[in-house]
């Protein structure tokens, strides 16, 4: 493989996209160019997070934090609606317009009137 195959495949490579056998003969190449091996580096978005570890005492801050959010107290439950609640004037209102909405397309003006071609009507009557 080439400086130049490699430079194509880049993203792929440090995004861990590429199979076992291209990735391979890529990692062959970075071993004998140094060149593309500090090119490599320096575009890895991860590059300096593959030796980061976790703090130390990040086990037992956690432990803390559970234990405390476990401890807590429970949130109050919210008030159920009652018919004293500010909303009940707005829920009658949404009621009423729904009736007269519904009762007047219920009953509407009737079927259309049909016009007939003054043959037609002859015969109807």
């Amino acid at each position: 493989m080439n400086c130049e195959a490699v430079l194509n495949v880049e993203d792929l490579y440090t995004e861990d996209r590429l199979t076992p056998s291209r990735k391979a003969q890529v990692d062959a190449h970075l071993k004998s160019c140094p060149l593309c091996g500090g090119k490599l580096a320096k575009a890895s978005p991860l590059s300096g997070l593959k030796s980061a570890s976790a703090p130390k005492d990040l086990k037992e801050r956690m432990k803390k934090l559970l234990a405390k959010l476990e401890s807590a107290e429970p949130a109050p439950a919210p008030e159920a609606l009652s018919m004293d609640s500010e909303f009940w004037p707005v829920v009658a209102s949404i009621a009423i317009y729904l009736g007269l909405a519904l009762a007047l397309a219920w009953a509407g003006p009737g079927a259309p009137s049909q016009k007939y071609s003054p043959a037609t009507a002859e015969a109807l009557r």
